[in-house]
């Protein structure tokens, strides 16, 4: 649930494969009508480990987070375009 101020948005993805990526985006539509969009790009941050913690705001900002390598736009190879539904 959202609250006031500031949210943390975390993900745990696991690939069995050589090729994985991640590819978000979540819309909000607030009480107020206001929609808010959250997508991945070059802002996200990663760790290679899930520690305990990790996803938890007062844990997470005190372990070391790596930026994200972005691979490029959707739809690139190996991966098919993907649009919502």
């Amino acid at each position: 649930m959202l609250k006031p101020d500031k949210n943390l948005l975390s993900i745990e993805a696991f690939s069995s494969d050589a090729t994985a990526g991640l590819l978000f985006c979540m819309e909000v539509l607030l009480e107020d009508g206001q929609q808010i969009v959250f997508v991945s790009d070059e802002s996200w941050e990663s760790i290679g480990e899930p520690l305990d913690g990790w996803n938890q705001p007062a844990t997470s900002s005190k372990l070391t987070w790596e930026p994200v390598k972005v691979l490029g736009r959707n739809g690139i190879q190996p991966w098919k375009l993907h649009t919502a539904e």
